[in-house]
């Protein structure tokens, strides 16, 4: 495998307004952070009078982690950087690509 890949929202309206979300991604001990590697989890889209929650994919190289490519291991995602950020996160489709 080469790539983690995730998809991300943050839910609207338990978000902090207009606030970007960061977090940490830990594989097999190494840890990096998302925006070092692709962006931060943007806060949902206002369309006028209504706010939409859109789903964005993310794509991480596993070389970032310099685990072994046929063995990713564990995964931990980390919000806690966000401090007392009131984000909530909804996240689907983990998994690896080649």
């Amino acid at each position: 495998y080469r790539y983690l890949v995730f998809r991300a929202t943050q839910v609207h309206p338990a978000s902090t307004p207009n606030k970007e979300v960061d977090m940490d991604i830990t594989m097999s001990g190494k840890t990096v952070r998302l925006s070092k590697q692709t962006s931060k989890i943007p806060y949902p889209l206002d369309i006028g009078s209504k706010t939409k929650n859109a789903m964005m994919s993310f794509v991480v190289p596993l070389s970032a982690f310099g685990v072994p490519l046929s063995a990713p291991g564990s995964i931990r995602f980390d919000l806690t950087l966000n401090g007392n950020s009131k984000a909530v996160i909804f996240m689907d489709s983990l998994g690896f690509w080649k």
